[in-house]
């Protein structure tokens, strides 16, 4: 049963369904990658009455031709094509219904305005059959943690919605011919191995040049860079200006300063600066800018110590 769009979408309940075995695979696809990688999701999506199921019951790998990196993912598309089509010779109530990407590599917890517009395009495609596209984010992977988020996407509707984490459940299942996609995805990563090597991600120079995968590269070697000199660095978005941020704790005489160092959306002529702030119970105590050259990360040292500094200060009056 397919996803009936002449309801208001404001007046439906969402929920989405996922087979645990599929959350593991994806995360045994990420332990061992530090690139994009992704998949196009199979399932069915059911309505009854105002309540719309979305049941995700497994994927098509990003195929041997995969062209991704770390700030970047286009999937072999002619693969995935032809592998639903062979799917749906054993099992035609299968769809494709939407897709899953990883940012476990570069930091960013929302989609990107290019996810945006990709999926926005993906959904009104002619060739796409449902009304509504799901998209799988997954933000956070680890042997201890693994986190992601899911948005829907909706035919002819300029809007998206985030699913709530309480109307996502993980539920025991195995989709009867994952076998042969676990077959096919091993078989597309070896493929990619003795293709195309891939070399190892070096830090590199700001260039002069502007653009979203420029800001990308930066905001990748900056978030391993905060991550392996910082305790309990969070990377976050500012909701009202779309900023991404990184924010830690220092303590200092037995209280918690906040720092946060912001990244501009994009390079521009005139703003090439990363913004440092210390919270100090929810006010700014001070401010900084930072160019965002090859020497940014010898500030930061400095600035926490002033920081400090005028926390005294303040302390004693």
């Amino acid at each position: 049963m397919m996803f009936n769009r002449r309801d208001p979408i404001e007046d439906l309940d969402f929920t989405v369904q996922i087979y645990e075995s599929e959350l593991e695979r994806i995360k045994r696809n990420l332990l061992n990658s530090d690139i994009e990688e992704g998949g196009k999701l199979l399932g069915n999506i059911i309505q009854n009455g105002n309540s719309v199921s979305i049941n995700i019951e497994s994927y098509i790998d990003s195929g041997p031709q995969v062209d991704n990196s770390a700030v970047h993912l286009h999937p072999d598309g002619h693969y995935q094509e032809a592998m639903f089509r062979v799917l749906e010779r054993f099992d035609d109530g299968i769809d494709h219904i939407g897709s899953w990407h990883s940012h476990h590599c570069n930091g960013l917890p929302q989609l990107s305005t290019g996810d945006i517009n990709g999926y926005a395009k993906d959904v009104n495609n002619y060739n796409y059959r449902p009304n509504i596209f799901v998209a799988i984010l997954v933000t956070k992977t680890s042997y201890s943690a693994f986190d992601y988020k899911a948005f829907l996407f909706f035919k002819n509707v300029r809007m998206y919605k985030e699913v709530e984490k309480e109307k996502i459940n993980v539920v025991h299942g195995t989709y009867p011919y994952n076998e042969i996609l676990l077959s096919l995805e091993n078989i597309s990563l070896k493929h990619r191995k003795l293709t195309n090597p891939r070399e190892t991600i070096q830090p590199k120079p700001i260039r002069e040049v502007s653009g979203e995968d420029v800001i990308k590269e930066i905001r990748i070697e900056d978030n391993k860079w905060l991550k392996d000199h910082y305790e309990f660095v969070k990377s976050k978005q500012d909701k009202s200006s779309g900023e991404i941020y990184w924010e830690w704790q220092e303590s200092h005489r037995g209280k918690a300063l906040h720092i946060s160092y912001k990244h501009p959306l994009e390079l521009r002529k005139y703003r090439k600066n990363i913004t440092l702030q210390a919270i100090y119970n929810g006010e700014i105590l001070h401010e900084d800018t930072v160019s965002l050259n090859d020497e940014r990360y010898t500030k930061i040292a400095p600035f926490i110590d002033k920081s400090k500094k005028k926390l005294d200060k303040r302390l004693k009056n």
